[in-house]
């Protein structure tokens, strides 16, 4: 009687502590389901964080050259040059001019800082010469009426950045 006490003692039961194959596929699907829903928004979230930082990133160029003008570094002008390939990634070079002629053509090398923009990303102006240049001492850029960047990624996502005859550099 001993060995029945003991098997009675502990009874095999079903749905005790622990999860059934089914409700472990049930709880995979759900997972699965809200995943599918969620990437996409993901990626568009990156998307757009992409162009936001490439656009921050070239508003503070423009910035930083519009300062160093009026701060007279290397009692130079400073600028801002877009160089758009349609073949590869685009990139922007903050440059510093000789006292000879204010365009890009006509600066110190020596002094360029190139930044790269990812390559799903196009750069498109309407500067003059893809440049912008800032007058020594008064940052008055070189622009007889307001300028447009753009910045498109491969989704069609964009951003603008304005700048005015005055200096002001926003995104739009």
């Amino acid at each position: 009687m001993k060995s029945q006490e003991i098997l009675d003692d502990k009874p095999l039961r079903r749905g005790g502590k622990g999860f059934t194959l089914v409700e472990l596929l049930i709880v995979v699907a759900f997972i699965v389901l809200f995943a599918t829903a969620v990437i996409p928004s993901y990626s568009s979230l990156y998307t757009v964080g992409r162009v936001d930082e490439s656009a921050d990133e070239i508003i503070q160029s423009l910035r930083l050259a519009r300062v160093r003008s009026i701060s007279r570094v290397n009692n130079n002008w400073h600028g801002v040059y877009f160089s758009i390939n349609p073949s590869g990634p685009d990139s922007y070079t903050l440059f510093q001019g000789n006292n000879a002629s204010a365009s890009y053509g006509n600066r110190i090398s020596s002094f360029d800082l190139i930044y790269s923009v990812p390559s799903s990303i196009m750069i498109s102006t309407t500067l003059p010469g893809n440049e912008i240049i800032f007058a020594r001492s008064s940052g008055a850029p070189s622009l007889a009426a307001s300028q447009s960047i753009t910045l498109t990624h491969n989704s069609d996502d964009a951003r603008v950045i304005l700048l005015n005859t005055a200096g002001l550099i926003e995104r739009q």
